[in-house]
């Protein structure tokens, strides 16, 4: 996998309490959501203090991941099958 650093405050995200975190580096990521399935993930931003990994919705339905809504989270497929059940 490749990852390049950035220095320290060279370049930050926004959280959702508007809080700045700076990025440690950018690399390719392999998200593994069931054991059988991976998804890599490239261009992937690494900040060590998240506590779970931020996911673009949106990103993923683009490239040919419709989801599925349920009351318990989210379900994620491709061509038509079950990929992660998120929750």
């Amino acid at each position: 996998m490749k990852f390049h650093r950035y220095p320290v405050g060279s370049r930050t995200i926004v959280l959702g309490n508007n809080n700045d975190e700076d990025v440690l580096g950018v690399g390719t990521y392999q998200l593994r959501p069931r054991r059988e399935n991976k998804l890599l993930l490239y261009n992937a931003l690494y900040e060590p203090r998240l506590r779970c990994s931020l996911v673009s919705f949106v990103s993923l339905m683009r490239i040919g991941f419709p989801l599925g809504f349920c009351t318990d989270g989210l379900n994620l497929f491709y061509n038509s099958n079950l990929f992660a059940m998120l929750h």
